[in-house]
């Protein structure tokens, strides 16, 4: 069983340990890419850093590598109901052997069953959501179904870290915390502006592209997504088919991998598609511009900001997190969603100032932009929110025991 929460909460008022934080997703690859550029400058402000996920994913090599303990939980498929139920039963197993001052967790799914399964537990709990699971342009039922469960957590909840306006919005009116005033906006999850921003070596690129058919001089349109239905990659193909003079390269993972590289090498042999990569900023550098298609209400498009750090403009469907990411018509064109038609104008125009004064200034200015999103500023603004969690759920929990 879960400990005693008056017990618990009686300890938090005594003598203070060192401050530990743990970050809790579904698999390893939300932490390592959204999370581990905060880790430093979290560690910088005196937090001790861990990590919770289900075995597997992409990533969990990459997550193991950098250093922080992990706490590895059974892989079990969390989206039915039953396998819910699982997942809430396996995380109250491990959380008996935790000790930690906040527990922050990713994923939407991921979240309600921490929060439910910790309803009891010493730690203050925050959810850091990279876009919540409702949004306005969702069907209506599954709206109000998605807000509904989200608002329902807000009893486990003490604080919400968000990353977009719209987010920021539904902070103000709902309750999405069991007190008011517990919504937090931070610009984004927080980017390494020096490595992408840094030119790479000859080799670095020559190797890259090694095993693609780039032509010299030719516009290269770049597509760094996952290849699932809602990124729409097959818009990047209807790209390359109307401008087979353009060179494409798509990397990612997903479901939809090898179909799409299937379909480009039967249709557009313009198009290389290649697969996941750690290492993407050679890509950026080459790029002409950066295509997002995704239709998905997403929480703040980490690839836009790499390409902003490397001044390569974006086009991208309008949509919730896109609009944070390109603010005016200088950081990129932002055109209606699946207008397959408007989205191959938009990337015309861009390739059509290349190599001009006002691409070059505009390129100056997404990379001033995008300073406002290092991973070192939001890491401290980040620690300074834990910091008064963690101090707040403490007082709570005290006036808690001292009422019962």
């Amino acid at each position: 069983m879960p400990p005693d929460e008056s017990t618990e909460c009686s300890n938090l008022t005594g003598a203070r340990r060192g401050r530990r934080l743990l970050q809790i997703a579904n698999y390893a690859d939300p932490l390592f890419l959204f999370h581990v550029p905060l880790c430093r400058s979290l560690q910088d402000a005196g937090w001790e850093i861990e990590f919770a996920c289900m075995e597997g994913g992409s990533l969990a090599s990459a997550l193991a590598d950098e250093g922080f303990p992990v706490h590895w939980l059974p892989r079990v498929e969390h989206r039915s109901l039953s396998g819910f139920l699982k997942t809430r039963r396996v995380i109250q197993a491990a959380s008996r052997g935790w000790d930690h001052d906040v527990i922050m967790v990713s994923t939407p799914v991921m979240s309600w069953a921490v929060r439910q399964a910790l309803r009891k537990g010493r730690a203050a709990v925050v959810y850091f959501a990279h876009g919540l699971a409702f949004s306005p342009n969702q069907n209506p039922i599954r709206y109000r179904v998605l807000r509904g469960i989200e608002t329902f957590h807000a009893r486990w909840t003490d604080a919400v870290v968000v990353v977009n306006d719209d987010d920021e919005a539904v902070g103000r009116q709902a309750r999405l915390t069991r007190t008011v005033g517990s919504c937090y906006r931070l610009p984004g999850e927080g980017l390494a502006v020096a490595r992408y921003a840094t030119v790479p070596s000859k080799a670095e690129t020559d190797a890259a592209v090694s095993s693609t058919r780039l032509r010299r001089g030719h516009p290269l349109v770049l597509y760094l997504s996952r290849f699932v239905s809602w990124k729409r990659p097959d818009d990047v193909l209807a790209i390359a088919r109307a401008r087979p003079d353009w060179d494409f390269v798509m990397i990612g993972e997903g479901p939809f991998w090898q179909r799409v590289h299937t379909r480009a090498r039967a249709s557009c042999p313009n198009v290389s598609v290649l697969p996941f990569t750690r290492n993407v900023v050679p890509w950026l550098h080459l790029a002409t511009v950066l295509v997002h298609p995704s239709v998905f209400p997403e929480g703040m498009p980490r690839v836009i900001l790499e390409a902003h750090a490397v001044g390569v403009p974006t086009v991208a469907y309008d949509n919730r997190g896109v609009r944070d990411a390109i603010p005016g018509p200088e950081y990129g064109t932002l055109v209606p969603p699946r207008d397959v038609r408007s989205l191959i104008a938009a990337v015309d125009a861009a390739v059509a100032v290349r190599d001009t004064p006002a691409a070059a200034r505009d390129a100056s200015l997404r990379r001033e932009f995008v300073q406002r999103f290092s991973a070192d500023r939001i890491g401290r603004e980040l620690a300074g929110i834990l910091d008064f969690v963690s101090e707040a759920h403490g007082s709570y929990c005290h006036q808690e025991q001292t009422r019962g």
